[in-house]
């Protein structure tokens, strides 16, 4: 069974991360508070959520944003509106099969070293999945991986 990463957020960055973490022989658990992913490109009129402004256009083209594994569609714009960034997001995790990995409506309330830490290097995510408060703890593992701050190497 292969070590375990917690990434925090299933936008850009927590995608990309988890994208990666497969490739390096490692399971992601994806921790998003929202019920779908695309972070701040997921648009959305509740104050208490941030995302991007309906008219939001990405100030760099596509094919300076895009991913170098994954080529945004022909169809989108240069210069891609919120929607289509989305649609770009959502294609990423179903190309390489992202969304079996993300908890959703879960937020992460903590993120500890274990209280044998100094002994395993464990650490402790602790999370509210809208039904439970909840803990999982990820066992340090000896094989290096340095990604994006969206990730909790564990």
């Amino acid at each position: 069974m292969p070590d375990k990463v917690a990434i925090i957020g299933a936008g850009a960055s927590g995608l990309t991360a988890a994208r990666q973490a497969i490739a390096y022989g490692f399971e992601p658990v994806i921790f998003e508070k929202l019920s779908d992913l695309g972070g701040i490109w997921r648009y959305s009129e509740n104050p208490n959520v941030r995302s991007v402004s309906w008219s939001t256009t990405n100030t760099s083209s596509k094919e300076l944003s895009a991913f170098s594994d994954f080529a945004p569609s022909e169809a989108y714009s240069k210069f891609m509106h919120h929607t289509e960034v989305l649609n770009y997001l959502e294609a990423y995790a179903a190309h390489f099969k992202l969304r079996e990995h993300i908890k959703f409506d879960t937020e992460v309330t903590l993120v500890a070293r274990a209280d044998d830490w100094e002994q395993t290097g464990d650490w402790v995510i602790t999370y509210n999945d809208k039904c439970n408060a909840c803990i999982m703890k990820f066992k340090h593992s000896n094989k290096s991986f340095i990604m994006s701050t969206a990730l909790v190497t564990l």
